[in-house]
């Protein structure tokens, strides 16, 4: 299915012990449903039994999460890996669907951008009434303080553009709302209207270009995120991660 609308979160290695990340997932899933009720229950497909299975347990995360375990290697070292997909409805046609790729530390590589990530892609008839930007607001908030990320954005399904692994540097993408964790330079003092700036506990900010649903044809859109884009890139803001980690 088209989805409409994504949310993105990007950090790199640190503790990422299955636990730790069901406890992030399950904390996530727990905030979406407290949002809308078109959120209520995201489901896996399990493999063996070949049938969607909701998520109601801090276990239901975990397990799912180890059944995406993977290997990989860079030289001679063997290293590991998770990636987890969760969706609402039917696999192939959800309104909402969550990829979450964890457990990856390149901290003794050196400077390469190949994160640990989060992307949920949305419908706009996801929630009941329609999709609101306080709904998307209130989703990105809570991935935030899920997962602790250094940077992330709620945006249309192709703009911006995501930063490649491997292939960039690591630079945050600004989109409709981006968030910067506390480890990037302080925000401009002030941004252009009708831009807001919310604060994520001790996590870090969220830019809103403009408080309206995004759309991808719309030129004034488009300027708002170009004008946060800008005010960002003129303070110094918008580092590689390899710059602020």
């Amino acid at each position: 299915m088209r989805h409409d609308y994504r949310i993105e979160l990007y950090w790199l290695g640190r503790d990422q012990a299955v636990k730790t990340s069901a406890n992030g997932l399950y904390m996530l899933l727990t905030a979406l449903r407290g949002i809308n009720e078109g959120f209520a229950e995201f489901r896996y497909f399990d493999q063996q039994q070949r049938k969607h299975i909701p998520i109601s347990s801090k276990d239901d995360c975990a397990a799912v999460i180890e059944a995406g375990r993977g290997y990989w290697r860079t030289g001679q070292t063997q290293r590991t890996a998770y990636k987890t997909e969760l969706f609402i409805a039917d696999r192939a046609n959800a309104p909402a669907q969550l990829w979450l790729t964890c457990g990856i530390d390149l901290r003794d590589v050196g400077a390469v951008f190949v994160p640990n990530s989060l992307s949920l892609r949305l419908t706009r008839s996801v929630a009941s009434g329609g999709l609101t930007p306080a709904m998307v607001l209130n989703a990105l908030r809570a991935a935030v303080n899920a997962f602790r990320p250094l940077f992330g954005l709620a945006a249309s399904s192709d703009f911006p553009p995501s930063p490649k692994p491997l292939f960039s540097k690591g630079t945050p993408a600004v989109g409709w709302m981006t968030f910067l964790s506390a480890a990037y330079p302080a925000l401009p003092a002030d941004f252009a209207e009708p831009t807001r700036v919310h604060t994520v506990g001790k996590h870090g900010h969220i830019v809103v270009a403009h408080p309206y649903m995004f759309d991808d044809n719309d030129d004034e859109h488009r300027a708002a995120v170009a004008r946060v884009a800008a005010a960002l890139h003129a303070s110094g803001v918008l580092l590689p991660v390899t710059q602020v980690c």
